[in-house]
């Protein structure tokens, strides 16, 4: 089941990067697995009402630690500080060869929550962005 999980977590992050999202947040990362759970059943159980799972945190440390992702925080011009990884060289490759692995309803799906994670993302940062405005 593990090699299942992070082969799809691979193929979610590289799906994010096929649609022009090279810096990946953690929330884009979590909202999207979260509707996978749903989909697919991949294995990442949630806290109920929020959007967190400990073991996915985990297998995204493992990635970092085996040196598959960059990860980074900083603050824009709201003053929420944000998280984000990066798929490097070897990472990528990585990404696109599970991808590829993947039957294609399941790339389907994949690709799908990636759209509507960047879309949330980006509806919620037009919030922040006019709230920080403000002050």
């Amino acid at each position: 089941m593990r090699k299942r999980r992070h082969k799809v977590l691979f193929a979610l992050l590289h799906s994010f990067e096929q649609e022009g999202r090279r810096e990946i947040s953690l929330s884009e990362i979590l909202e999207a697995t979260h509707e996978l759970q749903d989909r697919m059943g991949v294995g990442y159980p949630f806290a109920p009402r929020i959007f967190y799972s400990g073991k996915l945190l985990r297998d995204l440390d493992t990635f970092y630690l085996r040196g598959y992702l960059d990860s980074y925080r900083y603050t824009h011009d709201s003053f929420v500080p944000k998280t984000f990884v990066r798929l490097n060289l070897l990472g990528r490759a990585e990404g696109r060869a599970s991808y590829d692995q993947l039957l294609d309803p399941d790339r389907f799906e994949i690709k799908k929550c990636a759209r509507l994670a960047i879309e949330h993302f980006n509806d919620r940062w037009k919030i922040f962005s006019r709230v920080a405005a403000r002050t």
